[in-house]
């Protein structure tokens, strides 16, 4: 489960007689495997195979007593690791809750303390973090100080002012008790002035080595007399010695890469980058080695664009809030892109807590801080790709000046199935526009998936004229065990004979249910010891029970069709078995599952005895609230909630929450007294941080819709949601488990059925997995067919002026798969295709208004053209529902451009067609008949339950307790119309622009329609309530301004 950077550090401990050094990591994996299976999900003390436990014992002491005597050096802290991750393990197996260990004696420091001090010292803070957080207080009043002092210093918690000295007891009858505690009070001491020196940014330079005297005050001699003569002899006090040898250890890494004392970049105001050092030290106190080698690369210097692509769990937020705050300091505007409203919400609050003076503009959320920056302050925007390339199109100005182009998550760019290119377009055309339009500004790609990381910083070093650096360091401070859910083959074999028996004598089409119920197994885990799957070495895994009773398997076929039944994984029953007994041993579950359906079902299916019902707090009650007034009755929640408390272990995490219950559910979980279990989709994998000990992966395969069949999940989708297992401080080790789509069966030697093979192709990879291939050339490439893909056309029409060098079809020359292809020598196809594209562009006859809201929308300018041809703009403005009536008057009259603007999973949205199918036999027509029932409804304040009903009354919906249709139409349906209704503006405004028509005036409805559309109000005075108070609701403004 280590690293390969971390793995080579623990290489370099020094030898131990007995012991193959490289087997070291896989050592202390096996270790950690069996403590966190036993003890979270069996619910006992784990066994001592071979004497593991025992061999880990005296690894730890050896490479302690090594690590205190070794000169400073590569080898001392490969030995200091070691030591302290293997105390850990022995820690967690055998007194993780004994709260009544003395830490402190005076001839010993306990292991458990000593481990926190040994990471310290070996770079791995977030380690030592995690130990110290569980340190029990001490039983000895007396050395509590000390011991309160040597927590902050492990967690990070820096102390602003002096704390209580310790009091030395020299009455004390005990002379070794009294140089303890004096040598006690002496690493006190010293320890206080080095924790008030990292506390303060200004502090002269630090003096080390005062722990080392301490430590030789620790060690003295004095002569004695014996029959030989007077001769000297030597005394030790064994606690402070060692202590104080741990502490000299821990310094000499902890000083020098405090955060308050990373010096500002070129350009940016001293004291103001030491406000923001301040708040980031709060909770991140120390910089990782990789933060520190990205920083002397030059990531944050000026003129300088990067690459992150380190692995999930690395600390990227870290290095990209520090450049987002360095940009700010000089001056800059900072745009920041991100695919998903919970990065939005997630990375919005990010900035605002680092720097407060900056005026933060991103989706609103009701709870946010008001923000505290002037009007003059720089500001950060904060949206998708897709918002950011409408926005562009319409004014690329309203950025102001732009010092930073932020992509978190930029694997959004790449495009290998068909369902992911539209987004692979927008992001693409995104960023390459973003570089045009602000040629000054520094680019930061970020994801922990690239594996081409250098190659993507050639190119933007040729993209910008600048230098450009990839920070792809393997290095991550989380590890994670990962493992495969299997059972014994010849359990399965037996099974497959009961059932084959079932098929000859019995004569239904499907398995009878009293056959089904036999199809019982004990599920097991088959866990690798390293941190990919390469190996085909049985030695290399570790196969260990995951429950102590058997799971219900599934049985597929048909008589008449298949002519055979077969055993399934029943995944999502089995997946809640699991989770219910990590749910038992209070170990945070994160399960993810590839449908809403199921991730509501299987959170149901989590079951416990013992954890007891969360209490909301207050920030929690007021999402309830404001969930409810939207949905009509508390009963539509997707929690049960009696008496202030949610009752339920596990919680559902899905793309049809609204806002507020997605961030009510967020923070239930993220709570170490939350809620221990949330089943989500893949929304959660998309980079959110959780505080996940376990993640169990419920399936390797997820419906297509473009194929309208299952489909195996690709390398860097299972990856990253593998990823989400472990937070730095928190849970820095974490497991993994896969259930495969197969069902698979082990014989004890490496001998496994295809469905492990298959899941060993994706795990024998590391996190930076994905070789990013950008959409444009293969698109670009099928210019010269005679039927172009339809998304051909559309980046055609987003691309259609030729007379803006930064927006036309030039600025695909910029692509990274254009460059790519210049670099291979192989850059005619895609040449040919962009000229023949651009001499389209240039003779197709298009008035320039037409041209730019081709451009803006990415609409077919026939459609466009329609709607600026019925535009009758009177002396009357009329309201929202006059313009509302006339839009879905032309859709009557065009019901084509329907299909258009309403993506696939809106109109299935919309006519209460399952998600699963590919095709819906419903007409424009008939779609904008529905729209003239519902979204008045909508706009006039109608609760989701009010919606609902009336789908139900024209039989487009079930009457489901969760309002599922009301929730797909206003998450789904909503945000397509609301860009629908905002073309007339952007027809009109173009218009003006070119002196063609009046400009309209501010307080015309059209201005407005689309975000009255989007909000759900139906007029000016109710939108610019919701705009200026973030925290009214849409409920309560319908109801002040009826």
């Amino acid at each position: 489960m280590f690293d390969s950077v971390t793995a080579a550090i623990m290489a370099g401990a020094p030898d131990l007689a007995g012991l193959d050094q490289s087997k070291l990591p896989d050592l202390i994996t096996d270790g950690y495997v069996r403590v966190a299976v036993a003890k979270s999900l069996l619910g006992e003390d784990p066994e001592n195979p071979d004497g593991l436990f025992d061999d880990l014992r005296s690894v730890a002491s050896a490479q302690e007593a090594i690590a205190l005597l070794l000169p400073a050096g590569e080898m001392k802290t490969s030995a200091a690791y070691v030591a302290a991750s293997a105390y850990r393990v022995l820690a967690e197996a055998f007194n993780a809750d004994d709260s009544t260990e003395d830490l402190l004696e005076p001839q010993r420091v306990s292991p458990r303390l000593a481990s926190m001090l040994l990471f310290l010292a070996a770079d791995s803070a977030a380690d030592a973090a995690e130990v110290a957080g569980d340190l029990p207080n001490s039983p000895n009043e007396q050395f509590r100080p000390l011991l309160n002092l040597l927590k902050s210093l492990g967690i990070g918690n820096i102390p602003t002012a002096p704390l209580e000295v310790i009091e030395s007891p020299l009455a004390a009858a005990d002379p070794v008790a009294v140089a303890a505690a004096v040598g006690y009070a002496l690493c006190h001491s010293r320890l206080n002035e080095m924790l008030q020196h990292i506390a303060r940014p200004n502090e002269s330079d630090w003096v080390f080595g005062r722990f080392a005297e301490i430590a030789d005050k620790m060690l003295y001699r004095f002569p004695t007399r014996s029959p030989q003569g007077e001769i000297e002899t030597q005394n030790s006090i064994v606690g402070p010695w060692q202590l104080s040898k741990l502490l000299d250890m821990a310094e000499r890494v902890v000083v020098p890469s405090a955060t308050t004392k990373l010096a500002s970049p070129l350009g940016v105001d001293e004291e103001a980058w030491r406000d923001v050092l301040r708040r980031i030290a709060g909770q991140r106190p120390t910089l990782w080695r990789n933060h520190r080698e990205a920083i002397q690369q030059g990531m944050l210097r000026r003129g300088v664009s990067s690459v992150l692509a380190f692995p999930t769990g690395a600390g990227k937020s870290t290095v990209s809030e520090l450049k987002i705050a360095a940009t700010i300091l000089s001056g800059d505007n900072a745009i920041c892109l991100v695919p998903t409203l919970s990065l939005i919400d997630q990375l919005a609050a990010a900035i605002r807590k680092v720097v407060p003076q900056a005026k933060v503009i991103s989706q609103k959320d009701p709870d946010a801080e008001f923000d505290l920056a002037l009007d003059d302050s720089p500001n950060v925007y904060v949206m998708t790709p897709e918002s950011c390339l409408a926005a562009l199109g319409v004014d690329a100005d309203r950025f102001g000046s732009v010092g930073l182009i932020f992509f978190d998550e930029a694997h959004l760019m790449h495009s290998e199935r068909e369902a992911q290119a539209r987004r692979a377009v927008d992001a693409t055309l995104c960023a390459l526009t973003l570089a045009s339009r602000f040629p000054a500004a520094d680019l930061m790609l970020v994801s922990a998936m690239f594996a081409n990381g250098p190659r993507i910083a050639e190119w933007l070093q040729e993209l910008t004229g600048r230098e450009a650096i990839s920070l792809d360091s393997a290095w991550k401070p989380t590890r994670q065990a990962r493992g495969a859910l299997v059972y014994k083959r010849a359990e399965l074999d037996h099974l497959r004979e009961r059932l084959n028996d079932e098929y000859q004598i019995s004569k239904t089409d499907g398995a009878p249910a009293r056959a089904k119920r036999e199809m019982l197994a004990r599920p097991f885990g088959f866990f690798s010891l390293k941190s990919t799957w390469e190996s085909n070495n049985p030695s290399d895994y570790r196969f260990a029970p995951l429950l102590r009773q058997k799971v219900q398997l599934g049985v597929s076929g048909s008589r008449d069709k298949n002519r055979s039944w077969w055993l399934t994984p029943n995944a999502n029953v089995v997946a809640a078995q699991l989770a219910s007994a990590a749910a038992d041993a209070n170990l945070k579950t994160l399960v993810f599952t590839q449908q809403v359906t199921h991730s509501v079902s299987l959170a149901r299916g989590v079951v416990t005895t013992s954890h007891p019902p969360v209490e909301l707090n207050e920030h929690e009650l007021r999402l309830v609230r404001r969930s409810v007034e939207i949905l009509g009755d508390e009963s539509a929640l997707y929690l049960d909630i009696e008496g202030g408390s949610v009752k339920s272990p596990a919680i559902p995490h899905h793309g049809l929450l609204l806002p507020d219950e997605r961030r009510l559910h967020e923070s239930l979980y993220r709570r170490r007294d939350g809620v221990p279990v949330m089943v989500a989709t893949s929304t959660v994998a998309q980079g959110m941080n959780f505080p996940s000990e376990f993640v169990l992966i419920a399936g390797d395969r997820r419906f297509d819709l473009d194929s309208n069949a299952r489909m195996q999940l690709e390398a860097h989708e299972l990856l990253n949601a593998a990823g989400r297992a472990g937070r730095a401080g928190a849970h820095s080790n974490a497991l993994v488990l896969v259930i495969p789509g197969q069902v698979v069966g082990y014989d004890g030697e490496l001998s496994m059925d295809s469905g492990w093979f298959l899941l060993q192709s994706v795990f024998s990879k590391s996190d930076q997995c994905l070789d990013l291939q950008d959409p444009i050339s293969a698109l670009v490439e099928q210019a010269d067919e005679e039927e172009r893909p339809p998304l051909l056309n559309y980046l055609v029409r987003r691309i259609g002026d030729v007379a803006d060098e930064a927006a036309g079809p030039g600025i695909l020359r910029r692509s990274f798969s254009a460059f790519q292809a210049r670099q291979a020598g192989r850059d005619a196809a895609i040449e040919k295709g962009i000229q023949r594209l651009t001499l389209e562009i240039a003779t197709e006859a298009l008035e320039p208004w037409l041209r730019r809201c081709t451009l803006i929308t990415g609409l077919p300018s026939q459609d466009l053209a329609f709607f600026a041809a019925n535009l009758d703009i009177d002396a009357d403005p009329g309201d929202i529902e006059r313009w509302m009536s006339w839009l879905l008057d032309m859709l009557d009259q065009r019901p084509e451009l329907v299909d258009v603007v309403l993506r696939a999973g809106s109109r299935s949205a919309l006519t209460g067609a399952p998600d699963e199918l590919g095709e819906w036999d419903s007409s424009g027509s008939k779609l904008v008949q529905l729209l003239r029932e519902f979204l008045p409804r909508w706009l006039s304040g109608a609760t989701l339950q009010e919606i609902q009903a009336l789908g139900v009354q024209r039989g487009l919906a079930s009457d489901s307790a969760r309002l599922e249709f009301a929730r797909k139409f206003i998450l789904r349906v909503v945000p397509d119309l609301a860009y629908l209704f905002s073309i007339p503006a952007v027809i009109l405004h173009q218009k003006s622009l070119l002196g063609l028509t009046d400009p309209l005036e501010e307080i015309h409805p059209l201005w407005i329609l689309g975000r009255c559309v989007e909000v759900g109000v139906d007029s000016a005075r109710k939108l610019s309530a919701l705009e200026l108070s973030p925290r009214l609701t849409r409920k309560l403004v319908h109801d002040l301004y009826p």
